[in-house]
């Protein structure tokens, strides 16, 4: 590789100066921003005898000289030329992919939640969380173990709770790997982060409840709120799939789509319960939005009389607080997928062909879903040849 310094109109009085890269056959040219008399200009020596311009020139050749070498491929040498004649006397030189100067860990996390997606809202408000408790000075290679400690107790000082603290590292995460995978970066200490998070003992509602459900005199809203959740409970699916289902998801006797958060189809039994909430909802599911429908569920579940005392207790910041309510207070949209689950479980089916109904990859991600209580696991047990 060779780097030289010409002017661009030698013959005339004054010229502006240029850099000319030479490497592999391929040449490279850019005017530096100077321009000299061409009396003081040196064609042996590659100098201006004006000793201010000589200088500058000497700052570009020592960058350029510091970071390209004969392996420097094209995408390289035009990102350090740009840094290199910017001036920026500050700033390392940049790192460079398919032609792009790659982008901060707090650029591309504030690229990553513009998106278009579903939870747009959620990672906006995650990612200004994060930015507010850790600022956005950080770069790549600063997120280290270090990093996550300090991440950790400011969190705790804020009394975050201990599964939201799991979500927030979770995005962090997520972030170090896009950029890994990109060549943004190779801090792999993300690596061994550890995704917190406890268990807040999550209800799920029983037959007898589910059946008050049914039964309870409701008006406007609330009794499509209550369709909504039962149809949750009947194809023990998230919100985003149960607010999308139509008659034309009937195929037959089975109910068919395509899980919108994983992309994994589902097929699973058309109970009659499923075809009678959507035939009485012009056939499709109600829509409401999940905020609202979090809210109308619980008062629909106090209505119906769920009341049972229930104790849940959550980690916030660095204490343990623990709840006793009555059960109504506990119920959200997501207690719908948890209580299918939990009463396909009981109902004796094995774990695999549930997780073919639910979708989840894993058998300890399911087993979250599974809420019963040591009486109804003993009961489920005594069918175990193991006990007869």
């Amino acid at each position: 590789m060779r780097i030289n310094f010409n002017l661009v109109y030698p013959k005339a009085k004054v010229s502006p100066i240029r850099v000319v890269i030479t490497n592999k056959g391929k040449v490279y040219r850019r005017s530096v921003g100077i321009s000299c008399n061409v009396s003081d200009w040196s064609v042996k020596k590659q100098k201006c005898a004006v000793v201010s311009k000589e200088e500058k020139l000497k700052s570009i050749r020592i960058r350029l000289e510091s970071h390209l070498n004969e392996f420097s491929t094209d995408e390289q040498i035009n990102g350090i030329l740009d840094w290199a004649l910017s001036g920026a006397e500050d700033q390392e030189a940049p790192k460079v992919v398919n032609g792009k100067v790659v982008p901060t860990f707090w650029e591309h996390f504030a690229e990553y939640v513009e998106r278009p997606c579903k939870s747009k809202r959620c990672r906006k408000n995650r990612y200004n969380k994060i930015k507010a408790l850790m600022g956005d000075g950080d770069n790549w290679n600063d997120i280290d173990s270090s990093w996550a400690f300090r991440f950790i107790r400011k969190m705790e000082d804020e009394g975050v709770a201990k599964n939201s603290q799991g979500t927030y590292f979770g995005m962090v995460k997520t972030i170090m790997r896009e950029g890994a995978k990109l060549n943004y970066h190779s801090n792999l200490a993300f690596l061994d982060f550890r995704r917190m998070g406890e268990d807040t003992g999550a209800i799920y509602l029983t037959e007898d409840e589910l059946q008050l459900l049914w039964d309870v005199k409701l008006t406007g809203r609330k009794t499509e709120a209550r369709d909504l959740f039962l149809l949750g409970v009947y194809t023990a699916s998230r919100y985003s799939d149960v607010v999308r289902l139509t008659t034309e998801n009937i195929v037959g006797n089975t109910l068919r789509f395509t899980q919108q958060k994983t992309g994994i189809p589902v097929i699973m039994p058309l109970s009659p319960k499923v075809k009678l909430l959507m035939d009485r909802n012009g056939g499709h599911s109600p829509q409401m939005d999940v905020r609202y429908y979090d809210v109308l569920i619980k008062k629909v579940c106090k209505d119906a009389g769920i009341n049972t005392p229930c104790e849940r207790t959550i980690t916030l910041g660095a204490k343990s607080v623990t709840k006793r309510e009555p059960k109504w207070k506990f119920v959200s949209s997501h207690t719908a997928r948890r209580t299918g689950a939990t009463l396909l479980y009981l109902s004796g089916l094995p774990e695999r062909q549930i997780m073919l109904i639910t979708g989840h990859q894993s058998e300890s991600n399911f087993a979250k879903y599974i809420r019963i209580t040591k009486e109804e696991n003993a009961q489920k047990l005594m069918d175990s040849p193991f006990f007869k």
